[in-house]
């Protein structure tokens, strides 16, 4: 037992004194290394490193010091802590510095204006939404345009109308058709002219051809269907009002047949024995056309046709709105009417 104490009493002893050597052999590595940095490179680079963020702490302290010394200085300047009763105090301070315009009826019209530029921005991203997806769709089309359908349409010999047979007219726009009731806008011409007020000669006409067409300007005649421009002729001293087909109007070839169509509504009104019909036709509306004649034939209406190239207006009649002077124009020479001079069916 003694001899296995002493055995690990002096084991102990050896480990203590290595132990000790070992780290007076660290403490002297260290203290060599702290003396001579740049001995090692890795030591002399983190050395500079530290160095220079040390510099970057100190400015960066120095700088927050700074800000802390504004903010006191803007709270003390606007009475506290920003607050929302404070932010709100201030907003009204800015608003009230802001130029008025003295004029009730200025700033009436500012308020429009602004109202207006909100309601056009609204609209002008509305328009450029359209305008991407018109666009996305025009890309997925094919580059080369279809073939046109060749088309062979043989129509009967004119003929003329009845005798004691009423025209009415219809417009093919827009691959639409749309009536034109005459009478209808005649009394609306005649109702407007009454109301004017506008003075007249002996014969009837209109003394200031300017006045009678800035107050149909300024009280335009319009409908469902239709917007009317006014335009004065000075060589034949009328009046004409040129109709102009509103956009989303009018009934499509297929809904022709349809009751509820504005041509089969018209069509109740008249009488098919006693009734022709003319159609005016844009190029783009021969489909149209001919759908609607077809339909004319089944009611046994006669019908005729006229081509009409590009314009703004689908048709233009005076209703008999005369201006001073048209009394004394030279008479037409009498001619010849040959049994067709009102209307051409075919």
């Amino acid at each position: 037992m003694d001899s296995l104490l002493d055995t690990m009493t002096s084991v102990v002893g050896i480990l203590i004194i290595i132990l000790v050597v070992l780290q007076l052999g660290a403490q002297q590595a260290v203290q060599r290394i702290q003396s001579d940095p740049n001995s090692s490179p890795s030591i002399k680079e983190a050395s500079e490193d530290l160095a220079q963020k040390e510099k970057e702490l100190a400015t960066l302290l120095k700088d927050r010091i700074r800000l802390n010394a504004e903010k006191e200085q803007l709270i003390a300047k606007i009475g506290g802590p920003p607050t929302a009763a404070l932010k709100e105090k201030m907003v009204k301070q800015v608003q009230a510095l802001q130029p008025k315009p003295s004029n009730p009826k200025m700033a009436k019209e500012l308020a429009a204006l602004k109202d207006q530029n909100t309601k056009l921005m609204a609209s002008s991203k509305t328009m450029e939404a359209k305008l991407k997806e018109m666009e996305k769709t025009l890309s997925s089309l094919p580059d080369k345009p279809a073939q046109p359908v060749a088309r062979n349409l043989r129509l009967p010999d004119p003929q003329a109308p009845k005798s004691g047979s009423k025209g009415y007219r219809f417009i093919c726009i827009g691959g639409k058709v749309l009536p034109v009731d005459y009478t209808l806008w005649d009394s609306r011409v005649k109702a407007a002219l009454a109301q004017s007020g506008l003075k007249k000669n002996s014969a009837g006409e209109v003394l200031d051809s300017k006045a009678l067409v800035e107050y149909f300007q300024k009280k335009p005649l319009s409908d469902a269907l239709y917007t009317v421009e006014p335009v004065h002729s000075t060589q034949s001293k009328l009046l004409y009002f040129r109709l102009t087909a509103k956009d989303n109007t009018g009934d499509l070839p297929e809904n022709l047949s349809k009751s509820q169509s504005l041509f089969q509504k018209f069509l109740a009104k008249i009488n098919p024995q006693k009734s022709h019909v003319l159609f005016t036709v844009f190029p783009d509306s021969f489909d149209a056309y001919l759908a609607a004649r077809k339909v004319l034939e089944e009611k046994g209406i006669p019908a005729g046709w006229s081509p009409s190239g590009p314009q703004p207006h689908v048709w233009q009649h005076h209703f008999h709105v005369t201006t001073n002077g048209r009394s004394k124009l030279p008479k037409p020479k009498p001619t010849k009417q040959s049994s067709v001079a009102k209307a051409v069916l075919d």
